[in-house]
């Protein structure tokens, strides 16, 4: 459904304590996260799910537990 226009790696220093740190200070440690666009892809053709009976998922009055015989 979406398609990844572009990803980059962030890295995110941490320091000992909170606020700005002094010039030249080390970080405690260095976390790493993924920072990416998205975009919706046309090209992708939604199929609909049917259950086991052959009623859309959508069209179902228990979503979870359509004709099922489970205990929950």
């Amino acid at each position: 459904m979406y398609r990844l226009e572009t990803g980059t790696v962030v890295s995110k220093p941490h320091y000992q304590k909170g606020g700005k740190p002094k010039a030249r200070t080390q970080p405690k440690h260095i976390t790493y996260h993924v920072q990416a666009n998205l975009s919706l892809n046309p090209e992708v053709i939604a199929i609909p799910i049917v259950s086991w009976d052959g009623i859309p998922w959508g069209n179902s009055k228990n979503l979870f537990n359509h004709n099922c015989n489970a205990n929950l």
